[in-house]
């Protein structure tokens, strides 16, 4: 994409400047606040730029439209939501912010009007986002935060590095292979650097399968080429990084049960089976009960959604995960929106393992504004299929 181009007519800029813009933005203004030690306002001050911002959206959106998808993670969370709305909430903005904005980001992206270079544009918008963030990270992981912050907020900043990782799908938008490849670099070191083995765990599986898939699609001489690309990509991480500490780290986390995950789990496991009633298994426990009972989460949404809203809870998030699996069929012969798709589908399986997505005030919203902008790819091919035969 050359950035001449960006002068012409393709590209909705309306939607770009007052929609996608505004929530990029956002996660670099939240990693620069550990660094800079300023505060990005309140919690509540936060929800309500989200809030505001997703109105803006939704002003400018042109046409109103559910596809299954959409619709099953509506189910979802409004059935979350009854909880919470009868035993009371104590700010209902940051509740909107936390349950109800992802869904409603989702529909937003999934109804606005893209032209011809929007979505590569987005890509790079998101690429550029997720190395800033890389680079912030890597600035913060250097300086002594326990020292100069309180203990939630230092957790609070090490655990950035998962807005990272969810903003890694969109530099899969980007056709210019070599383009990928740079930009990849930031965000893989920080991964490595923060030694999380969720997210390194998600580099390793998104890397092969998109050198593999990209691989077997490119004629002989730019298979050499990302072949020596490749190469230099290990030589780099070789050469800078002491890599037999990162394999330490995760030899400790695999130790540990991941870092007590295992633990945690058959304790979630046990007073879900053994310890409930049977309304209880049937319909849940309530918002966050889990962690009430064991002062600490689930970490892992499959449990946290089972003990808090029950079977219904668990049966409409499975229904939500079928339809999002079944998408990558309907991509069809798209490959380079296929490939991003099912990066983004591994980015949020292994989150879902092993942390907790649902119920983040802003961890969801980059997924559901990528899920949007490439679901909409699915009404568009099939909408000129049906020109194309009349």
């Amino acid at each position: 994409m050359k950035i001449s181009s960006l002068k012409s007519k393709d590209y909705n800029w309306k939607n770009i400047l007052l929609f996608f813009v505004p929530f990029f933005y956002l996660y670099i203004r939240v990693i620069n606040s550990y660094i800079a030690l300023i505060s990005t306002g309140s919690i509540e001050g936060r929800a309500n730029y989200i809030i505001f911002f997703t109105l803006i959206g939704f002003i400018l959106l042109k046409r109103r439209k559910f596809n299954k998808t959409i619709t099953s993670a509506s189910i979802f969370t409004l059935y979350m939501m009854i909880f919470p709305l009868v035993e009371g909430v104590d700010n209902i903005i940051t509740y909107m912010a936390s349950y109800i904005i992802w869904p409603v980001v989702f529909y937003i992206t999934y109804n606005m009007n893209y032209k011809n270079k929007d979505i590569e544009l987005i890509g790079y918008l998101g690429a550029v986002t997720c190395n800033i963030t890389a680079y912030l990270y890597i600035t913060l992981t250097n300086m002594d935060v326990y020292s100069m912050l309180d203990e939630n907020n230092a957790v609070a900043g090490y655990n950035s590095i998962y807005n990272i990782l969810l903003a890694f799908p969109f530099i899969f938008l980007i056709k210019n292979k070599l383009h990928v490849l740079v930009l990849i670099l930031l965000p893989l070191s920080s991964f490595v650097i923060s030694t999380k083995s969720t997210c390194i765990l998600s580099a390793i599986i998104i890397l092969c399968y998109y050198l593999y898939t990209t691989f077997n699609s490119l004629k002989t001489s730019k298979k050499i080429l990302l072949m020596i690309g490749s190469i230099a990509l290990v030589f780099f991480f070789f050469q800078f990084f002491n890599l037999s500490d990162t394999i330490l780290s995760l030899q400790e986390d695999v130790d540990s049960g991941g870092n007590g995950r295992t633990y945690i789990a058959s304790q979630v496991l046990d007073k879900y089976f053994n310890q409930s009633t049977f309304i209880e298994v049937l319909w849940g426990h309530g918002s966050n009960s889990i962690a009430k009972t064991l002062r600490i989460g689930a970490h892992n949404d499959f449990l946290e959604t089972l003990y808090n809203y029950g079977l219904v809870g668990i049966g409409f998030f499975i229904y939500f995960l079928y339809n999002l699996i079944k998408n990558i069929k309907l991509l069809g012969y798209n490959l380079e929106n296929k490939k991003a798709y099912i990066i983004s589908l591994i980015v949020f399986f292994c989150c879902s393992m092993a942390s907790k997505l649902l119920g983040t005030q802003i961890q969801m919203l980059l997924l559901a504004m990528f899920w949007g902008v490439i679901l909409k790819q699915i009404d568009i091919k099939y909408e000129n299929s049906i020109n194309s035969s009349i």
